[in-house]
């Protein structure tokens, strides 16, 4: 478009050249020889416009490349960025299910280890705890602590489940 606009220029400016030589009484040839020099000079210019434009328009191809790489790069970087942000959300889930997984197992053996506990102190209640015993030699009454009701004698030394198996107590003996 700007080369168009500069060829019809040149084109007026050789025109008046010419019209100008005639004016000032010289010969045709004189002035078509000016306006010969003038066409001449106005291509000469579009010429360097045109390769001024060329020059111009490739550092505005080089800009505009320029432009583009670094919002690529920048686009890139983003993109960098964003992925190590999901990476480290990832990493600080796992980190909060590996420990939520260790509370658990913790808490797990915690129970298992009451549970024991329990059991063991059950198991001493039950051992302390005087067991109704009614003797070997139940029917004889030598270190009996009471009778039960079905005639037999119980050792216990404690009231406590003694003749259970057996009707209940009948009496205590008392020494």
């Amino acid at each position: 478009m700007i080369k168009q606009t500069l060829i019809a220029l040149a084109a007026a400016l050789a025109l008046a050249a010419g019209a100008q030589a005639a004016d000032a009484g010289k010969s045709p040839s004189a002035a078509s020889s000016a306006a010969s020099a003038v066409a001449k000079a106005a291509s000469t210019a579009v010429t360097k416009t045109g390769k001024a434009a060329s020059a111009a328009a490739t550092k505005v191809e080089k800009g505009a490349s320029a432009a583009t790489t670094k919002v690529e790069d920048s686009v890139k970087k983003e993109k960098a960025e964003h992925a190590d942000k999901k990476a480290d959300k990832a990493e600080k889930k796992a980190a909060k299910a590996e420990k939520k997984a260790a509370d658990a197992k913790a808490a797990e053996a915690k129970a298992d280890a009451k549970a024991a506990d329990t059991k063991a102190a059950d198991t001493k209640a039950t051992d302390t705890k005087a067991t109704p015993t009614v003797a070997a030699d139940a029917n004889d009454p030598a270190g009996a602590t009471g009778k039960c009701k079905d005639g037999t004698y119980t050792h216990s030394k404690t009231h406590s489940g003694a003749c259970s198996h057996h009707g209940g107590v009948a009496e205590w003996i008392t020494k």
